[in-house]
């Protein structure tokens, strides 16, 4: 097992663990050489790829059966070799011993870590989430491959597959388990995992009906653990988990291992749908206070123009301006508010949207209104042309056509 992404003392545990392996590895391996000078029995040497104790134990049962079957049958061995190979049997039963016990440890640290996290990352939906949950289902909890299924309309879907040091495989079993997705129905043992809201193991799918074919035949499984992800009452998706390079059948600890996991995944997706509602309420209020801020904007623009006798719009005090709406030409011009021509004014002058907002001691938001709203009335495709008719204006003498 590979264990990553863990709190200091898991990884200082599972580091002593590893060292401990390592020189266990070593041992082992040099007491199958001696034990394959009397019988024959496979070579092991440790993988670096999947753990150093990969595969010993059943190496080392195997070679104690075969020296204890050497012992009864030769009668004719020399004294020495028979002391050798009682020696020899005695050291491998203790090893395939200790190798279990490694194996117990390891199992242990993965539970911790499995029920352990440090929650959601930031910016991750939950759809990255169960991704990467397929995942820490290899690296942290120890299984040789991991997948996410999720529940969508009436269906289960293939989500996410991982296989450990096997990307190629991994993304060509993915592949066709997409496009074969399963109808939801009681036939499934997903489905019975939900409605009883606990994991399961599948130890036999070949021949047991309520397995997914395509996970079964395509992914070539022997046997899987899995656990149902419920959120609010609601089966979301399922977690599975393999030994299938280990070489063994997955067991009740391996069960448990699946469900501290996916508890753990399910209180981070909680967090996950409560942290977007929350985002999603700050969003509303910051929209209504834009709008708010807006509408207030156009009022207090409202306060300071009154219709004049032409039906037009006149300042209702103060004198005019080379720039103000009275002294420019043009009808469009003069469906412009008071703000809209000092924003227009301001634009004409090559001022940014954040310029013109400090100016006016405004929000850059409330600007960017007032520049679409002028925009709009002059029928103006961007800025420039928008400041074009308001440079032509203002240089033409009133009453002048345009």
């Amino acid at each position: 097992m590979k264990v990553a992404s863990m709190g200091g003392s898991r990884r200082d545990e599972f580091a002593a663990v590893q060292r401990r392996d390592s020189q266990v590895a070593v041992r082992v391996s040099g007491a199958i050489e001696r034990a394959r000078r009397y019988v024959a029995v496979e070579p092991w040497a440790p993988s670096g790829t999947l753990g150093p104790l990969i595969g010993a134990s059943g190496v080392l049962g195997e070679a104690v059966t075969a020296l204890l079957d050497a012992l009864r049958s030769d009668h004719q061995a020399k004294r020495k070799d028979l002391v050798e190979i009682c020696e020899l049997a005695v050291e491998l039963q203790r090893l395939q011993v200790k190798v279990q016990d490694e194996d117990v440890e390891r199992r242990l640290i993965a539970i911790r870590a499995a029920s352990q996290g440090g929650g959601p990352h930031p910016g991750e939906t939950v759809e990255d989430r169960l991704r990467r949950a397929a995942v820490e289902m290899v690296k942290q909890c120890g299984f040789d491959r991991a997948v996410a299924l999720r529940f969508h309309n009436g269906r289960m879907e293939m989500f996410a597959t991982y296989f450990r040091g096997d990307e190629g495989w991994a993304a060509e079993c993915h592949g066709y388990a997409v496009n074969h997705p399963a109808p939801l129905s009681p036939a499934l043992l997903e489905w019975e995992m939900v409605r009883r809201q606990r994991p399961a193991m599948m130890l036999d799918p070949a021949h047991d009906p309520r397995a997914w074919w395509p996970f079964v035949h395509k992914y070539d499984t022997h046997s899987y653990t899995s656990s149902p992800v419920i959120v609010a009452g609601e089966g979301v998706a399922a977690i599975h988990g393999d030994m299938y390079y280990t070489g063994r059948d997955v067991d009740a600890f391996d069960r448990d291992v699946v469900g501290a996991y996916v508890a753990r995944l399910t209180r981070e997706i909680e967090q996950q749908v409560l942290i977007g509602r929350l985002h999603g309420q700050r969003e509303a209020m910051s929209r209504l206070a834009r709008e708010t801020e807006a509408a207030v904007a156009d009022l207090r623009v409202g306060e300071l123009w009154h219709s004049n006798g032409d039906g037009g719009i006149a300042p209702a005090m103060g004198r005019q301006t080379a720039g103000s709406p009275s002294a420019v030409s043009g009808a469009p011009l003069l469906a412009l508010t008071r703000r809209e021509h000092e924003v227009l004014e301001r634009l004409s002058a090559g001022g940014t949207n954040a310029a013109i907002a400090e100016q006016l001691f405004v929000s850059e938001h409330t600007i960017k209104t007032h520049v679409e709203n002028i925009l709009r009335k002059l029928h103006a495709a961007n800025r420039a042309e928008a400041v074009a008719q308001y440079l032509r204006a203002i240089a033409v003498p009133p009453g002048a056509p345009l």
